[in-house]
C-alpha cells in the first residue's frame, strides 16, 4: 500500500508527519484555489507558535527591566510611576488612595527589608 492509499484508508488515524512529503499528498489533494488559504494558514501557525516567549523568558525580562541600573531606564520609570500617582490624586477617591498608598507602602518595606544583608 502506499503513502497516499494509506493516508485515504485511514483519514481519522493521526500521526506525526515522517516528511515533507505527507504535506505535499495533503496538499495536492487540495483545489489550487485554496492554496493562497492553505498558506497564510500555515504562516499564521507559524507565526503563532515561534513567536511566543515561554513564560519564565517573559519573567526573566521584566524582572531586568525592573533592576535594570541604566539610569536612563530607571529616569523613565521614576517619571512614569510619578505621573501616575498623580493622576490618582487627581481623579481617585480619597479611600482607594488611601488603601492603594498603604500596599505600595508596606511593599516597598518588604522589597527594603529583604534586600539587607543578614550579617552586616
Amino acid at each position: 500500500m502506499d503513502k497516499e492509499s494509506d493516508c485515504a484508508a485511514r483519514p481519522f488515524r493521526v500521526r506525526p508527519p515522517e516528511s515533507i512529503d505527507d504535506f505535499e499528498i495533503e496538499i495536492v489533494k487540495l483545489p489550487k484555489e485554496y492554496w493562497p488559504n492553505l498558506l497564510q494558514i500555515i504562516r499564521l501557525f507559524r507565526e503563532s507558535v515561534t513567536l511566543k516567549p515561554a513564560p519564565s523568558d517573559v519573567w526573566a525580562k521584566l524582572m531586568h527591566d525592573i533592576k535594570n541600573p541604566d539610569p536612563v531606564e530607571k529616569a523613565a520609570r521614576q517619571k512614569a510611576l510619578s505621573e501616575l500617582l498623580r493622576s490618582w490624586d487627581e481623579e481617585g477617591d480619597e479611600q482607594e488612595q488611601k488603601e492603594t498608598w498603604e500596599f505600595l507602602r508596606q511593599a516597598l518595606d518588604e522589597d527594603r527589608l529583604s534586600n539587607r544583608p543578614l550579617f552586616p
